[in-house]
């Protein structure tokens, strides 16, 4: 809210003017539709973006959404596929939620995902470098 959409905008292509490689993504499970989270990446598809890091929201108490139902594994899946046709020539990253789909992350490293974002996101716990670094063996 301290910034219109057009400021961010102009951000964005102020940094890739500025030779900077931009990365912009956004958050799912704030309550949006299927058709919000296409509208978000057709709109990150126009913009002058290299990485798109998506997050997973993990609902926290005494935050706005605390209450938000989490995400199932299918439609969390079905998120990053999307995120893959849409945005084919960009790279896709799993960010926040990571640890809560573990599940996911190998299923989707390997079929639509460039990458993940590792460590600690701005209001959960992360995985580790270690233990990413030991996944990623495993795999």
């Amino acid at each position: 809210s301290t910034h219109t959409y057009r400021e961010k905008i102009a951000t964005i292509n102020n940094c890739r003017d500025g030779g900077l490689d931009v990365c912009s993504g956004g958050i799912v499970g704030l309550g949006e539709s299927g058709g919000d989270f296409i509208d978000m990446m057709m709109a990150l598809r126009e913009l002058p973006v290299k990485s798109v890091p998506i997050n997973i929201l993990t609902p926290v108490a005494g935050t706005p959404f605390e209450n938000n139902d989490l995400l199932d594994s299918e439609y969390v899946e079905r998120v990053f596929h999307l995120a893959r046709i849409i945005l084919f020539d960009r790279e896709i990253k799993f960010a926040a939620g990571r640890a809560r789909y573990k599940e996911l992350e190998s299923v989707l490293l390997g079929e639509c995902l460039n990458g993940a974002i590792t460590g600690d996101m701005l209001t959960t716990t992360g995985k580790t470098i270690k233990e990413d670094i030991n996944f990623i063996k495993c795999l």
